[in-house]
């Protein structure tokens, strides 16, 4: 046996042996009286009734009590809720609304090589090309959003205007 493992031996005995006369030793079997006990539990009982009168002198500021109000009060939704729309995407990301009544619907992606395809409201469309519903063409594809833009001249309805805006609609994917 090596001098290391005699010296670990060694300051094991000696744990072991510190630990049973600490467990049962004289220490442990000392008992308190009930009296005693009875006036631990006295001070502990006090200790407490103070801590509880100074919480209560302190109070609530106004925004702690409406901060409880709001956590009491029943609520219209789930916080929780997963809502299933891609994070990030929950507010439509324009900078305008859009023509009235624009309203697509972005519900797929494909890519194959270097060719993006898109699928708004069920038919599929390439960059550059003009939707079906007339007046917009598709600008960029995105795998979680698509760029649309009026066409040059022309309004929702279709109505010939020179100085007309060519707006931006950005349309996040729905699943």
């Amino acid at each position: 046996m090596s001098k290391r493992e005699k010296i670990i031996l060694v300051a094991v005995v000696l744990a072991i042996a510190y630990g049973g006369y600490n467990f049962l030793g004289p220490a442990a079997k000392i008992k308190t009286s009930p009296a005693a006990k009875g006036r631990e539990i006295k001070a502990l009982a006090s200790i407490v009734t103070q801590t509880a009168d100074n919480l209560r002198q302190a109070g609530l500021s106004g925004a702690e009590k409406h901060i409880i109000a709001l956590a009491e009060a029943e609520w219209a939704i789930d916080p929780f809720l997963h809502s299933g729309a891609p994070f990030g995407l929950l507010v439509s990301e324009t900078e305008e609304d859009g023509p009235a009544g624009a309203s697509f619907i972005y519900s797929g992606y494909l890519k194959i090589g270097s060719r993006k395809m898109a699928i708004i409201d069920g038919l599929e469309y390439k960059p550059g090309e003009e939707l079906e519903a007339g007046g917009y063409i598709v600008r960029d594809i995105f795998p979680n959003k698509v760029v649309i833009e009026t066409k040059a001249g022309e309004t929702a309805g279709g109505v010939q205007a020179a100085d007309q805006i060519v707006r931006k609609i950005i349309v996040p994917l729905t699943e």
